[in-house]
């Protein structure tokens, strides 16, 4: 089993902002074999499978003076093959 761990990290600015936890998100899911789209709507540490994979959801955040701003999550993605 390949196990990646992803961070994605969105923030603008150099210095680092206040954040504030999120209960959850949104990540969109590309099957870039068909072409399809799907949003993924979990909570922290909540799991799905689509395909071969398994993503995890570790934690979300996001700037907690600009709550509509971009925000980032932590990601474990695992290939179940």
């Amino acid at each position: 089993m390949i196990r990646l761990v992803c961070l994605f990290c969105l923030l603008a600015g150099s210095a680092a902002a206040e954040t504030a936890e999120a209960k959850g998100g949104i990540l969109r899911w590309l099957d870039k074999l068909s072409g399809d789209t799907e949003d993924l709507v979990l909570g922290a540490g909540e799991a799905v499978e689509r395909g071969q994979l398994t993503i995890k959801l570790d934690e979300c955040r996001y700037p907690a003076n600009d709550p509509a701003s971009d925000a980032f999550a932590h990601l474990t993605i695992m290939d179940n093959r």
